[in-house]
Formats: structure tokens, sequence, C-alpha cells
């Protein structure tokens, strides 16, 4: 064996979320904002740098949101939106940034649930805002209950 150190390849971690708090981030870097905002806002990012992967990743797994950083030039707002509207139609995703021409802007908001905001804090508000309304949809789509559980387990049905 030389004295030469042989370099490893590196393997992505295995992240088993819950889809409730899973965020998956399209972002150039690890250094993006859309970062600090995902933990400020108690989501757990699962970071992708190149779109391939992010559309595999989103195969994979449910997330909460998807969230792209374009504040870079290395991420096309667009491409990002139509890859992942073509996985996944129902998920929110906000993006981070602008757009190469207006024309890219207009196409991309045509898509349903797609947020765009110019700011980290505006990323913030915009996700408890969407969030909050998510869970009032959730609320009225779902069942009142006709039974209720006592701590002991007993059934108070009327």
């Amino acid at each position: 064996m030389s004295g030469r150190h042989q370099p490893m390849e590196h393997q992505p971690t295995r992240i088993s979320a819950s889809p409730c708090t899973a965020v998956l981030v399209i972002a150039a870097d690890a250094t993006s904002a859309c970062i600090d905002v995902c933990l400020r806002t108690r989501f757990l990012p699962v970071i992708r740098r190149r779109l391939h992967l992010a559309v595999a990743a989103l195969r994979r797994q449910r997330y909460a949101a998807v969230w792209i950083d374009a504040t870079r030039p290395e991420i096309d707002a667009l491409e990002c939106v139509l890859n992942v509207r073509d996985v996944d139609g129902t998920t929110p995703v906000f993006v981070l940034g602008g757009f190469s021409t207006p024309e890219g802007a207009w196409r991309m908001m045509r898509q349903a649930k797609v947020y765009r905001v110019e700011t980290p804090t505006e990323l913030q508000q915009k996700v408890a805002e969407v969030a909050a309304h998510e869970l009032r949809a959730r609320a009225r789509l779902s069942p009142p209950a006709e039974h209720a559980l006592c701590e002991d387990g007993a059934d108070t049905g009327s």
C-alpha cells in the first residue's frame, strides 16, 4: 500500500423523515437562506443541489413542501417548478428569488400551489400562511368524531 490516500466516494445519507416535517430544498449550495428558514420553522431540510437528484428524491418520498432557492444563476426556477409538477402536482412549492424572463415567471405562476417570494423573511411568512391554510382545509375535510375515548380507553360513544 502506498502512502497516498485514496479518495472516498461520498455516499448520500439516507434520511427517513416524516412527510409532515421534511422539506425538499433545491439550492446551489448548503449556505442557502432556505435552509436557515427551514430550521427556524422547524422543518427538516433535505438538500439537493442538482435538479435530477431532487426529482428522484421527490419520486421516493412525499415532502411537506419543495423550496427552490433561485437567487443563484445555477438554479432555473421555471425548469425546477415544471419538473417538480411533473412528479407531484399537489405539494406546495416556494420559490425564493427571481426569474430569467417575464414569460417564465408567468408560466411558473400558472402552476397550482406555487408561491414566489423575494426575501427569506417573506419566505418564512408565506410558509406560515400556507401551512395555516392547509391545516384549516384539512380540518374542514375531516369528518367529525362520533365517539371519544376516555383516558382509560373506555368508549364514550353516544
